[in-house]
């Protein structure tokens, strides 16, 4: 490979970076669950994503999604919230968008950049 080809794709590295927004995939992400709410749609984009999270079952019943610890994390006291490091995401549309952009090799939304976004 010459050393003009290394150049141009360094070039290309960095413009890439500057342009996409890069999602550090560290700690396992926790979806705070109840199957008898709209955390399920959050569930099952994670699933598409084949992304790695723990689910944290919330007993509505119990009203846990009221309790003062989910309340630091989710302050409307609501399902389905997601924990992806510092992120807190909380309507079942923004995780999805958030997850699209989190794995764009899933192939579920339109890249960020692309006219189709």
């Amino acid at each position: 490979m010459s050393s003009q080809h290394c150049e141009k794709g360094s070039d290309f590295r960095r413009l890439l970076l500057q342009t996409v927004p890069v999602y550090v995939r560290g700690d396992v992400m926790k979806l705070y669950y109840n199957p008898r709410s709209r955390a399920a749609i959050a569930k099952w984009m994670l699933d598409e994503c084949s992304a790695d999270y723990e689910i944290v079952p919330i007993d509505l019943e119990k009203r846990e999604h009221k309790a003062p610890e989910f309340l630091k994390i989710n302050p409307a006291g609501k399902l389905p919230t997601l924990v992806d490091g510092d992120s807190r995401i909380f309507e079942s549309a923004a995780i999805c968008l958030y997850l699209g952009d989190k794995f764009p090799e899933s192939n579920l939304a339109p890249r960020i950049g692309t006219p189709e976004r």
